[in-house]
């Protein structure tokens, strides 16, 4: 599985930088599952 497949249908929860012992930046992400969009058929009479 490659990452964009792992990632489909997620959200970014939130994102953090740190820096590591060697003085690197390092970004840390939480994802959440995306909520479902609801949707309704309107027809008029």
């Amino acid at each position: 599985m490659i990452l964009q497949e792992a990632l489909k249908g997620m959200k970014i929860k939130n994102w953090e930088m740190r820096i590591d012992d060697k003085g690197r930046k390092v970004v840390y992400v939480r994802f959440t599952e995306k909520e479902p969009v609801m949707s309704v058929d309107v027809k008029e009479g």
